[in-house]
């Protein structure tokens, strides 16, 4: 055989032993490393057995699944890819799911590239602290809502805790995600309790700022009808109130309606509108010129209506109202005024703005309403 040949056949001989013997070297790394895997998977059957969770494990780590009930909140344990740029490293995935409602549109989550190249729908919140944005990213549908809840002094420790525990945190509408490099022995319970306990405190605390409000007015809260929606009844300064607020489902953008009744009767077929949304035909001529370019009023009693319209005190009243209300509308003896946003911060003002329109309506009417029936008295007299 000549020597190149020879020489050939050693190197390629050479090469299939170097090649066995990496395989045997990778398998043998493998089946230690899923030897200790399972051993460290066991330290996850106490906290199956004691909390009554069920854990599926069908030899492979990404095919481990602790899940169920933990306390009341639905949970899962996965083994999977990680975020914050390291999407190929095993971690131990702990997620609780909300139980209750949290501010539509909520997102809380590490900045990365990886989250800055998915679509959003709610826009990002700033909290005014440039450190603390540079670190975490909030987002929401509501601006004031969205940091009145999260800026609850418990929630923001608990927040805080969270991402300085975990390598990755997402909060948001479904739920609390809290993943660990690594895997979690019997440091899951701990985990889980961390998730479980900040979903229900989230969910509280939203929930907790529409009893506060309702109870200090003397509200019913009778909480939601739809995904989302709030509504608030009863008596305020005499008049019926109604509050309703949730996500337009058509825009998606949070929307609000303040309901307020006049107290009196008012002219039949009485209404007023925004120029441009109610037909001009049939309309009531006002005397004022601001009152004419920013309003459309209706009623069969045009005369009544054109008396009570000249009080002054109305006048600067429904202006001010028109101005600032985005939707208003005056009808079926309610004042009504809807717009965006969820009702946050400034709600008792919004109330009381709409409140006053209602009494200076009622007012304004009283003393046309008293003519009106003192004109009537001899007619039915006369017959």
């Amino acid at each position: 055989m000549p020597d190149a040949d020879r020489t050939g056949a050693t190197l390629q001989l050479t090469i299939a032993i170097v090649v066995l013997v990496g395989v045997l070297v990778m398998t043998g790394m493998f089946r230690m490393w899923r030897s200790q895997f399972a051993g460290r998977l066991d330290a996850w059957m106490p906290v199956s057995k004691r909390f009554g969770l069920e854990l599926k494990n069908k030899g492979e780590p990404h095919e481990a699944v602790l899940s169920g009930d933990f306390r009341g909140v639905p949970v899962e344990v996965t083994i999977g890819g990680g975020h914050s740029n390291r999407p190929l490293q095993m971690c131990t995935r702990v997620f609780a799911r909300h139980v209750g409602a949290v501010p539509p549109g909520l997102e809380i989550y590490n900045r990365s590239v990886v989250e800055r190249l998915r679509t959003r729908k709610a826009p990002e919140i700033s909290t005014g602290n440039e450190g603390l944005d540079a670190l975490l990213c909030i987002r929401g549908l509501d601006e004031d809502k969205t940091l009145e809840v999260v800026g609850n002094q418990r929630i923001w420790g608990a927040l805080a805790s969270l991402f300085e525990s975990a390598d990755y945190v997402r909060i948001d509408e479904r739920g609390v995600l809290l993943e660990h490099f690594g895997f979690l022995g019997r440091e899951v319970e701990e985990w889980l309790q961390r998730a479980t306990q900040f979903s229900v405190s989230l969910c509280e605390a939203y929930e907790e700022s529409w009893h506060t409000f309702a109870k200090r007015l003397g509200l019913m809260y009778v909480g939601a009808g739809k995904p989302g929606e709030r509504v608030m009844r009863g008596f305020y300064k005499g008049g019926r109130v109604s509050l309703r607020t949730g996500v337009d489902p058509k825009t998606g953008v949070p929307r609000s309606t303040i309901k307020v009744s006049i107290a009196s009767a008012m002219p039949a077929g009485f209404r007023i509108q925004r120029k441009g949304t109610l037909p001009e035909y049939g309309s009531v001529p006002l005397l004022d010129r601001q009152m004419t370019i920013a309003m459309t009023v209706q009623g069969t009693n045009r005369l009544a209506i054109q008396r009570m319209m000249r009080s002054p005190q109305l006048k600067q009243t429904l202006l001010g109202f028109f101005d600032v209300c985005p939707h208003p509308v005056i009808e079926r003896g309610w004042v009504c005024a809807t717009g965006p946003g969820l009702l946050s911060g400034d709600l008792q003002a919004q109330l009381d703005a709409v409140v006053q329109v209602a009494q200076v309506l009622a007012e304004a009417w009283a003393p046309v309403a008293q003519s009106l029936e003192r004109s009537r008295r001899p007619a039915a007299r006369t017959g």
